[in-house]
């Protein structure tokens, strides 16, 4: 059973009971508080018929309701704000992840054709959801796909998606002053960016003289500055030499005297090997391999 308690307020509220008698409004209790007034528990159907009786005589104000209706208010009442929070959440979470609008920098019009092609495989396009995993799989697919993109960041700005490449340059368009250049030939092992746009990663074999980071930078809004890069790096090189020497010398000198012409450190040798190439009656000429560490410090 659902009840409600109505505080009424005015003069002869003995004259409001007797009405609310007469037209069947189920009454439970009366508390007289005094002679202004007077609290009524009734049935909570009749609510309605209570408030239209006693309409311009007393004033009437809804205390609380018991019963099934007074759990329903209890729960409504606490589970509001639970609600409207897990809403806003919600709302919030997905208003942070929909794209509204969709910006590619440094490209032309058939760059920029291809890089939405590659979105829209992936899914991505205005007016969507989109998560982290998304955009790392565009990146790739984007590395992958286009040799011509060296570099490409893809960040979200509120709703806006940017998307910056940085392509590939012919050695006359990079300016040397301000990037790293391989002092070497070999195999990137580390490469750490402060400044700078990579044109390798780390597995990579270069040349000596290849650009390693352009001094190029995407900003956040797609804008591209030239700045000098600033990186470190390590590779592992390999040196090749020939060394004549009489038949009876040690290998290991002959492999120190390698070193020593090619002019790689001691402490940098990570392995080195010779092979005889040519041998006569007093001499033999050796060839020696040797495998060192050459890096790049900040």
């Amino acid at each position: 059973m659902s009840t409600v308690d109505i505080l009424f307020e005015g003069l002869n509220l003995n004259l409001l009971i007797e009405r609310l008698k007469k037209h069947g409004v189920n009454i439970y209790h009366v508390n007289k508080l005094d002679q202004k007034h007077t609290v009524i528990r009734i049935k909570y159907k009749d609510l309605s018929k209570a408030f239209a009786i006693s309409q311009n005589m007393w004033y009437n104000t809804i205390l609380g309701y018991g019963g099934i209706i007074g759990l329903y208010k209890k729960l409504k009442k606490a589970l509001l704000p639970i609600v409207l929070g897990a809403v806003f959440m919600v709302a919030a979470f997905f208003s942070d992840r929909l794209v509204l609008d969709i910006k590619i920098t440094n490209s032309n019009k058939a760059q920029t054709a291809q890089i939405l092609k590659v979105l829209d495989g992936a899914g991505i396009k205005k007016y969507k959801i989109v998560n982290v995993k998304d955009l790392k799989s565009v990146q790739e697919s984007l590395y992958t796909g286009f040799n011509q993109i060296s570099f490409v960041t893809i960040k979200k700005s509120g709703n806006r998606l940017i998307i910056s490449p940085i392509y590939k340059k012919s050695p006359q368009s990079v300016d040397k002053n301000k990037s790293i250049i391989a002092q070497k030939s070999g195999k990137i092992i580390k490469l750490v960016v402060v400044s700078g746009t990579p044109l390798i990663k780390v597995g990579d074999t270069v040349s000596m003289g290849d650009v390693l980071v352009d001094g190029a930078v995407a900003l956040a809004d797609g804008t591209i500055i030239q700045q000098d890069a600033i990186a470190s790096y390590q590779m592992v090189c390999t040196a090749y030499s020939e060394i004549t020497c009489d038949n009876d010398t040690l290998k290991e000198s002959v492999i120190a005297k390698a070193i020593f012409d090619l002019g790689v450190e001691e402490d940098a040798v990570l392995s080195a090997t010779i092979t005889p190439a040519i041998k006569s009656k007093n001499t033999t000429t050796y060839r020696v391999s040797v495998t060192y560490l050459h890096f790049k410090e900040f």
